[in-house]
């Protein structure tokens, strides 16, 4: 939420709003996904798989997405969904197949 929160104030003291919607769509593009893949692949490397990963992004972006946002941006919580479960679901498969091979030597 302090990305958002950052930009919006900035965008509303400067005025110059044209500027710092870069900065809006940079976070929405860039700034989220990165930071989700992130925490998912960390995820996976700890604990393993997680369903959790289908929802828990989707669901984190509700509060910004209103306050910040609007509903059309509602789109982007879904496809952090699915970074975050197909980063979560890949590593998880990664930590598998590393700990029986560790298993098999």
């Amino acid at each position: 939420m302090l990305v958002p929160f950052i930009a919006n104030t900035a965008m509303d003291i400067s005025g110059a709003y044209e500027a710092w919607k870069g900065v809006i769509f940079l976070a929405l593009f860039l700034i989220f996904p990165v930071l989700t893949i992130a925490v998912a692949v960390w995820d996976g490397v700890k604990e393993g798989f997680s369903l959790l990963w289908l929802i828990a992004p989707c669901a984190c972006f509700i509060a910004p997405m209103y306050i910040f946002y609007n509903d059309s941006a509602f789109i982007y919580g879904v496809i952090y969904s699915v970074f975050g479960g197909i980063a979560n679901g890949v590593t998880a498969l990664i930590r598998r197949y590393v700990s029986r091979s560790r298993q098999s030597n």
